[in-house]
């Protein structure tokens, strides 16, 4: 029994050392998934904003935060390392930024729905993919390959 036990963690931990680094690729594929997750929110928020404010488009992603349609949390790429700041800096400190879009939403049409992009993430080399993520008005996100299997 003596034995066993002073066997036990240096096999532990050659088992854990190996397995350790795939791990850690998954959970930093994953934050692609969570990036996406996030310019999907902003788009809601924006739908949201547009539809509580008489179709009025909202001048910048600090209306969003102000109005309390997103979280700060929402306003970050998990990939970035970024962390919150205060409001006054909201354009800086966000990993998206906001493309604001002339008309009313209500009144736009399918096709230029699916031409105009509403966030743009920042850095386009977040996920190791080609280019940043968009999300349109349409609501559809680009890239579209998931990096997180």
């Amino acid at each position: 029994m003596n034995r066993c036990l002073r066997v036990l963690p240096p096999v532990l931990f050659l088992l854990l050392t190996a397995i350790a680094p795939s791990c850690r690729d998954k959970v930093s594929n994953c934050s692609g998934s969570v990036c996406r997750s996030n310019v999907r929110a902003l788009h809601l928020a924006v739908l949201n904003y547009v539809s509580d404010n008489d179709w009025k488009n909202p001048k910048s992603i600090g209306d969003l935060y102000t109005g309390r349609y997103v979280l700060a949390s929402t306003l970050l790429c998990p990939s970035s390392g970024h962390s919150t700041g205060s409001l006054d800096d909201i354009e800086r400190w966000t990993d998206y930024v906001y493309v604001p879009f002339s008309g009313r939403l209500i009144d736009m049409t399918d096709e230029q729905k699916q031409r105009t992009p509403l966030f743009i993430e920042r850095s386009p080399t977040n996920h190791g993919v080609s280019g940043p993520t968009i999300i349109y008005l349409d609501g559809h996100v680009w890239p579209l390959p998931d990096p997180c299997p």
